[in-house]
């Protein structure tokens, strides 16, 4: 379930900063590492109402689009990584079980005190790439049908620039 506040600002009628979170969970090492799109850590309050310390991250998701095919693939880039996440990764890809559970929540900037969806999108990681300082890992979603992938409406409104393209 997405938020009121989340649906007003993918439809343009608010302007609140959306923070984007990714938590990455591996069960073998016990190993969970807490990313944002921030410039800062934030403090923020899980699910489960526990606080957990995000990492400030460059790092981009690319759901899949609802489609008949059933194609329900993802992608999350994460560029100029520190040296130190990037052997955590080494070491996933180098145990016995590779499997990398990934959590994609939204915060808003003005409520840390809960994430804007019900739970989070779930995504399983199938393969895991690293090319110099760069990571990039793919894999599919859980539970798609009971997780609304939100979308963004574009409106001049809450790009002004696009006033001057519709003119």
């Amino acid at each position: 379930m997405i938020s009121k506040k989340l649906q007003e600002i993918f439809k343009g009628k608010q302007t609140t900063r959306i923070i984007e979170t990714i938590q990455l969970s591996h069960a073998d090492s016990g190993m969970d590492l807490y990313f944002c799109k921030f410039p800062t850590e934030l403090n923020l309050t899980l699910e489960d109402n526990t606080v957990k310390t995000f990492y400030p991250s460059n790092f981009q998701v690319k759901l899949p689009d609802y489609s008949e095919s059933g194609n329900l693939d993802y992608n999350v880039s994460f560029a100029a990584v520190s040296f130190k996440y990037i052997q955590m990764v080494e070491d996933i890809l180098s145990s016995n079980d590779m499997t990398l559970t990934i959590k994609y929540r939204f915060y808003t900037e003005d409520c840390f005190e809960y994430p804007q969806l019900a739970k989070p999108i779930l995504m399983t990681a199938r393969s895991l790439d690293i090319e110099n300082r760069n990571i990039s890992i793919s894999g599919k979603l859980f539970d798609s049908i009971l997780n609304p992938i939100p979308g963004i409406e574009y409106n001049s409104e809450m790009f002004k620039s696009m006033k001057y393209i519709n003119e």
